[in-house]
């Protein structure tokens, strides 16, 4: 499904998800947040109704509830949703329920109804979907100085590749100059080892350079990627000039094929920023 969300192809992404949750049972949760993404996208809740649909064999009973929560939500008025969304559950649910719950709330600008939730649901998180939704709290929240100290904190440590995936999924949603420059000189003065493990997160970081303007660090990244793994440089010059004019008519899926392996959070965080309804085909067309 990594090659349909590169592409954009969210129809089919949505098909393949909601027949996934039956027979990859092993990976719900990606399932469940690729059908919620890609329904989201296209407005058509046709899959996620199918996926609850068919009785054989049973969804998981957290797997159901989830879908079944996303159903009324996006069927609501906003305020009805976000009551659903702070509604007490029955049982405390899974980490990924309490990051769906948190996240769907900032989707819908509530975000002091998202941080009385996350003050009871965080705990329950992985440490990563913790401190990205941290992140986001706090930038939907205007609290600047906790956003900042939070990712001062995370770059306090060596980077790593989890540190790269949350900050710069980050900075792509929601743009900051100034912190962006904190991870770019974080990475100038103690660089993300290069090595194979670590391409993605080059990837990101060449990416997050490109959605800022930085030509001299999107070239010091491209060094670093096509030393690393013989990246081509066409396929990354392709991209620089996407970031470089993305209200052009080429298409942000036009070029994520062509950064794969990217983290799975920046690829949906670039689509969120760039990605743009397609044109409806012509009378008589398909």
């Amino acid at each position: 499904y990594r090659a349909l969300l590169a592409r954009g192809d969210f129809g089919t992404m949505a098909q393949l998800s909601a027949d996934a949750l039956r027979f990859d049972p092993a990976h719900a949760y990606a399932w469940v947040h690729a059908l919620f993404f890609a329904t989201r996208k296209t407005g058509d809740l046709t899959p996620l109704h199918r996926a609850l649909s068919i009785t054989s064999p049973a969804l998981a009973p957290d797997i159901q509830a989830l879908l079944e929560l996303e159903r009324t939500v996006a069927a609501s008025l906003q305020s009805k949703a976000v009551d659903t969304l702070v509604r007490p559950p029955s049982d405390p649910g899974t980490p990924y329920a309490a990051y769906y719950r948190i996240n769907r709330l900032l989707s819908l600008n509530a975000a002091q109804a998202a941080l009385s939730l996350f003050e009871r649901l965080g705990p329950r998180m992985g440490e990563r979907e913790r401190a990205a939704t941290q992140l986001d709290l706090y930038t939907e929240l205007g609290w600047a100085p906790l956003r900042r100290a939070t990712v001062e904190t995370l770059l306090a440590r060596p980077l790593n590749l989890p540190t790269v995936e949350i900050l710069t999924a980050h900075l792509i949603r929601h743009p900051d100059p100034a912190l962006a420059e904190l991870l770019f000189a974080r990475q100038a003065a103690s660089p993300l080892p290069p090595v194979d493990a670590n391409y993605p997160g080059y990837t990101a970081l060449f990416c997050t350079a490109g959605v800022y303007g930085n030509s001299s660090r999107v070239g010091e990244l491209a060094e670093a990627l096509k030393a690393i793994s013989g990246a081509s440089f066409v396929s990354l010059r392709a991209a620089e000039a996407f970031f470089r004019q993305p209200e052009t008519n080429r298409r942000i899926e036009a070029v994520l094929p062509m950064l794969q392996p990217l983290p799975l959070d920046v690829t949906y965080a670039l689509l969120e920023r760039f990605a743009r309804p397609r044109p409806s085909a012509a009378p008589g067309k398909p």
